[in-house]
């Protein structure tokens, strides 16, 4: 009973500073009336979460779901942008402070360094590389080669080490059909490929390059369109068995 009166008590507090003209309100008078003390009042309050201590909690276990649906591989930006899809309004610093607090942070795969290289490697990936690939988007889109990317698949694949392909999704960059087709006709093949991961294009980087003064190259690029990814998803179905959109 004592526990409901607190609450009460509480609830009326909250429910008059919220009107626009402040009104004082003596708690203590309150609690009088209601034969309750003060110092369990108090008490009582001090274990009682606030919304903001709920609001927190709630927020964080979003954050470990979208982290765990994406496979461990979202940070604070993407994990952010689908908080707001969700009609939540958080800064992704605020993302990010959480992220560390809870001790998780995006998985990154760490690059292949050469070590030795069998007999008939290099036969087998110069026939790969022979391959016509169109290297000039690549080029454009990323400043370097696609060379090296390409060796990298194909070292994976002659030795047997199961790898994901990703595959970012940029308008009037890598959306282009006969890329994607030239792509599936030359790496569907491959048996060590598990999945293909078609990651959509999208603006959260701006406010960084802006904030340290840097000139963003792809300045006016839209985000993909709910049809441009359907059809870049189908594209890649035609050559591939597992194919996701992240």
């Amino acid at each position: 009973m004592t526990k409901t009166l607190y609450a009460a008590t509480s609830a009326y507090v909250g429910e008059i500073n919220k009107l626009p003209v402040k009104r004082q309100v003596s708690v203590s008078g309150i609690l009088k009336k209601l034969d309750v003390s003060r110092s369990g009042y108090n008490a009582w309050k001090k274990r009682v979460p606030s919304d903001t201590s709920i609001r927190r909690t709630v927020l964080k276990e979003k954050i470990q779901k979208i982290y765990e649906d994406s496979h461990q591989n979202y940070g604070a930006p993407k994990i952010t942008a689908e908080l707001r899809k969700s009609g939540e309004h958080v800064a992704e610093k605020t993302v990010g402070n959480y992220m560390r607090q809870m001790g998780i942070k995006a998985q990154w795969v760490k690059p292949y360094v050469r070590t030795t290289i069998n007999s008939d490697f290099s036969q087998k990936l110069k026939n790969i590389l022979n391959e016509e690939f169109n290297p000039e988007h690549h080029q454009s889109l990323t400043g370097r080669s696609n060379e090296q990317t390409l060796k990298t698949a194909a070292w994976l694949e002659t030795n047997h080490k199961p790898f994901w392909l990703r595959y970012v999704l940029v308008p009037g960059y890598s959306d282009f059909e006969d890329d994607i087709r030239q792509l599936g006709e030359h790496l569907g093949t491959y048996q060590m490929i598990q999945r293909v991961e078609i990651l959509p294009y999208h603006t959260l980087g701006v406010h960084k390059y802006e904030a340290m003064n840097k000139e963003y190259m792809l300045k006016g690029v839209k985000e993909n369109t709910p049809e441009q990814i359907e059809k870049a998803e189908k594209l890649f179905r035609q050559y591939f068995q597992t194919v996701q959109v992240n």
